[in-house]
């Protein structure tokens, strides 16, 4: 797979040998991913940013004797600091596509990757501690108690499905599936889910705060 057999062979460890049936190896579609990390929420929230930072500069420019201070400097600071942020980011999301996109689904549950927080490290696929340590996650069928289809804005443009995982830690989705990947994995899930456990999803809506600042999963 390009290079990236270690990483899903790491997957199997959690397992014994032999034990696994995999339903089906999906891939996340490109386009809905790239559209979110260019011009997803993070983007506007570093627009805004930065657009008042520009306008607060604009402000101690014109206010000022032309003197240049400590509060000058922090002005200047801040208005580099958005798109340095939004740069990082993107870098980031562009690296890590070719293992947050995979998603396998066997008689043990839903398995997803992802990368971790860049501030400290742990134990990565490869058994290495890093930064943006990749690794696997599995969400048990035992512990799901729904799977849902829903569209967020950017699956809506690329005509794609996202797939809500409800556990009992909340709701997990994985977003940018093809329609037919999402039916398949939901038509599977049926079988799987215990039917005790299984509970209707109730949404709560989020204020403006919520929606603007909040980063979507």
């Amino acid at each position: 797979m390009n290079g990236t057999e270690k990483f899903m062979q790491a997957r199997n460890t959690f397992s014994p040998e032999g034990e696994t049936e995999i339903f089906g190896h999906f891939t996340k579609k490109g386009t809905g991913y790239f559209l979110r990390l260019f011009f997803g929420k993070f983007f506007w929230q570093c627009l805004v940013f930065t657009l008042l930072s520009v306008g607060l500069l604009l402000f101690f420019i014109f206010k000022s004797d032309g003197t240049r201070d400590l509060s000058f400097a922090i002005i200047v600071f801040f208005n580099c600091l958005g798109p340095f942020i939004y740069l990082i980011s993107v870098l980031i999301g562009i690296r890590m596509w070719k293992y947050v996109k995979h998603v396998v689904v066997t008689n043990e549950g839903i398995w997803t990757a992802s990368y971790g927080h860049p501030l400290w490290r742990k134990k990565s696929f490869d058994g290495k501690r890093r930064f943006f340590a990749i690794d696997w996650s599995v969400y048990d069928w035992a512990e799901l108690s729904g799977l849902f289809e829903e569209q967020c804005s950017v699956s809506k443009i690329c005509k794609l499905n996202d797939l809500i995982m409800v556990r009992w830690d909340g709701e997990h989705p994985v977003r940018f599936l093809s329609a037919d990947d999402c039916a398949a994995i939901t038509e599977y899930g049926k079988s799987k889910l215990n039917p005790k456990k299984k509970k209707k999803r109730v949404k709560k809506p989020n204020g403006w705060f919520e929606k603007f600042f909040l980063r979507e999963p």
